[in-house]
């Protein structure tokens, strides 16, 4: 009874969390759904610590106490830093709550029925992302990218490997199925990121035992060949698409700026939203005629788990995220099976980490949850005996919030939504008004906020929304609204700051340097405006469309004024 529970809710869980954003109007997709997932885990374990909960106490292993400790710290480190956020402990929630699900419903042996009911759900969205491939980037499936796509098809292919392994016309029927489904799947989805952690998943599953088979006294040799192998594929991928790969070390590089200025403590959970776009224009501006420059854009992540972790919590978080790989790796020395799967599975998620963002999305924190009791199980270490009324203190109260908190966001995203339906026709921000004791901290609605109000007219009350959502999220964007809410009011001077830190966030954009020419035509400066207006009719479209057409249009209606 319990195994089906656990099956289920798992199932729902990683289910979840992938056809939520797909299929309900979100503005906060990512965030609306791990909320919604960490609430829906926390109340079960909660019905089953204050029901039915049959023992007085809980025995955690070694790994397992490490593990909680490790998710207070985060915790800690969170509540603890100059821009507390949610997300991080909602995140944390979900890894601790969903683990303690599985501890109870599960042990090392039956663990294996939840193999092939996740499998087949992988199948089933492989095969979903392989039929509906209509994306010029590659096939995605129900995610908003390939990358949260190839990410889930990776972080399920050592299970698929293992199953093969395991006896049973079914185990194998699905391992077979699902390992060649998920490799075609990430081919597709062309991610490169997902290509390299597959074979990374290859060298640790398969060929490993055949180079040591033929290879028994120079190990050394065949590990190295391997190494180089993994090498030469990723030089390959990178070639596959220079451009993309050089716009991810441009912000690699940036992103190494901004830890190098907070390396101890970081700067916040937040502080990658708030801050990386000034770093981007700071290198820009030093470097205008960079051959990068054509490739800048607005940056929400920096493609790199652990610099993101730098950024965010300092050398501190790394310090806690590397003891977590250690631990993991030094738990036991005896890799059973499961073992190897779940330490293949985190390998993996590991290799994704250095060039995509996959704990962005739910699905893979439910894996990756998976993988570290699967890792954790069966050892032979002294045990804790946690009682389960201190389970409850710690639990419970989290439950409480996660569940109130959650309603309450789903409220304000209704009425969000039917806001902006209704906001333009009605020409006020009457919606939005009333939203903003419930969102105020939330920096995507702040934004919006802004932009409503500089497009009804409001330039004051638009520029003092956004000043706050700076603190949060700040990008190209939001500058370009601000240096429009400057000009409307007559203050040209500010207006023109945030066109050129605009310009220098991303220097292929048309609309800050048009605004620099509007700016220079009302202060008298005939002879800088021309000089721009040149600059921009030389200058490469990246992305054609309506408004940079009517720009260049009308710059070149100004050059034949002034000739």
């Amino acid at each position: 009874m319990y195994q089906i529970v656990g099956i289920v809710l798992m199932l729902v869980s990683c289910i979840g969390s992938v056809l939520l954003p797909h299929y309900f109007d979100w503005n906060t997709e990512q965030s609306m759904t791990l909320r919604l997932v960490t609430a829906l885990v926390l109340s079960v374990v909660s019905i089953r610590l204050c029901g039915i909960f049959p023992r007085k106490v809980l025995s955690l292993n070694r790994g397992e106490q490490f593990l909680y400790i490790w998710l207070t710290a985060i915790g800690c480190l969170c509540l603890l830093s100059g821009q507390p956020s949610a997300e991080p402990l909602f995140s944390a929630g979900l890894i601790g709550s969903l683990f303690l699900l599985l501890k109870y419903c599960f042990n090392e042996t039956t663990i294996r029925r939840l193999f092939i009911p996740l499998v087949a759900a992988g199948c089933c969205e492989a095969a979903y992302g392989l039929l509906q491939n209509k994306s010029v980037l590659g096939a995605q499936g129900h995610f908003d990218n390939p990358a949260g796509f190839a990410a889930t098809m990776v972080a399920l292919l050592p299970f698929a490997i293992l199953l093969i392994r395991e006896t049973g016309t079914l185990n194998r029927t699905v391992g077979i199925s699902g390992t060649l489904l998920f490799i075609t799947a990430i081919i597709v989805s062309e991610s490169r990121a997902g290509i390299v952690a597959a074979i990374t998943i290859g060298l640790l599953s398969l060929p490993r035992g055949l180079f040591r088979r033929f290879c028994r006294r120079i190990r050394i040799v065949s590990d190295a060949f391997l190494l180089f192998f993994l090498i030469a594929c990723t030089v390959l991928l990178y070639q596959y698409k220079k451009d993309s790969a050089d716009g991810r070390l441009l912000i690699w590089q940036c992103s190494w700026n901004m830890i190098r200025d907070r390396p101890l403590l970081g700067h916040g959970p937040n502080g990658f939203t708030a801050k990386y776009m000034l770093y981007q224009a700071d290198y820009f501006a030093e470097k205008p005629d960079s051959r990068l420059a054509p490739l800048a854009d607005n940056t929400k992540h920096p493609f790199n788990e652990y610099l993101g972790c730098a950024v965010s919590f300092g050398l501190l978080g790394i310090l806690l995220l590397g003891g977590l790989f250690i631990a993991m790796l030094l738990i036991s020395p005896k890799k059973t099976p499961y073992k190897k799967t779940g330490l293949a599975s985190i390998a993996a998620i590991a290799v994704l980490a250095l060039f995509s963002y996959p704990l962005h999305y739910t699905i893979m924190l439910c894996f990756l949850t998976l993988d570290l009791f699967l890792v954790t199980g069966k050892e032979k270490t002294p045990e804790r005996r946690i009682p389960i009324r201190i389970i409850r203190l710690s639990v419970i109260p989290f439950a409480l919030f996660s569940i109130s908190t959650t309603v309450r966001r789903i409220k304000s995203e209704i009425h969000w939504n039917k806001s902006k339906q209704t906001i333009l026709a009605e020409a006020n921000s009457r919606g939005y008004d009333d939203l903003y004791s419930d969102l105020g901290g939330e920096p995507l609605f702040l934004y919006n906020y802004g932009a409503v109000l500089n497009r009804i007219g409001k330039y004051r009350q638009s520029r003092l929304i956004l000043t706050k959502c700076e603190k949060q999220f700040n990008d190209c964007d939001l500058q370009i609204i601000q240096a429009d809410n400057y000009f409307r009011i007559g203050n040209y001077k500010q207006a023109e700051i945030h066109a050129k830190l605009a310009s220098n966030m991303c220097p292929n954009r048309f609309v800050p340097l048009y605004q620099l020419v509007e700016i220079y035509n009302k202060t008298a400066r005939e002879e800088e405006a021309v000089s721009l207006a040149r600059h921009m009719i030389d200058m490469k479209v990246k992305v054609p469309s309506e408004t940079v057409f009517l720009i260049r249009y009308r710059i070149g209606k100004l050059l034949e004024k002034g000739e």
